[in-house]
């Protein structure tokens, strides 16, 4: 991350830290979830963010499994305004837990429907490593 980043939303647990100068968005996630503690990032994001939100990088290694009512909050309310306010694309990084990967693949297959670009990581720096590339792609005055 560079240091444009700044934390833009905090609870016990979700962090998300916003690049105004790119407009990627980073959440990261621990502990266990609720469906009010789950949403509550997306909607800041959404509803009371007012820059615009291309990316959005998505820590999942320590974030408890995700309900399927959360999973499809996510896919048929989130999504779609996301989209409408300009997401592009959506990285995770996420270890290798059957149930996380499984919530991961679903919502993606909502995503490529609408055609927002998404890649799972294992390992946080090579996700990095594709969103830099990725704003290149965008915004070639960045790889100066």
């Amino acid at each position: 991350m560079n240091t444009g980043i700044k934390e833009i939303f905090k609870s016990d647990v979700a962090r998300l830290c916003f690049d105004y100068e790119y407009g990627l968005a980073y959440l990261s996630w621990e502990g266990t979830l609720t469906l009010e503690k789950y949403k509550a990032p997306f909607l800041f994001m959404i509803n009371d963010f007012k820059p615009e939100v291309t990316g959005i990088m998505s820590d999942l290694r320590r974030q408890s499994v995700v309900g399927p009512e959360m999973r499809q909050w996510l896919q048929n309310e989130a999504t779609p305004k996301a989209i409408e306010r300009g997401l592009k694309f959506f990285y995770v990084v996420s270890d290798a837990n059957v149930f996380k990967q499984y919530y991961v693949q679903t919502v993606f297959r909502r995503l490529g429907v609408d055609g927002v670009e998404r890649k799972i990581f294992s390992d946080y720096d090579k996700c990095e490593q594709a969103i830099q590339a990725k704003i290149k792609s965008y915004k070639p005055e960045y790889a100066n």
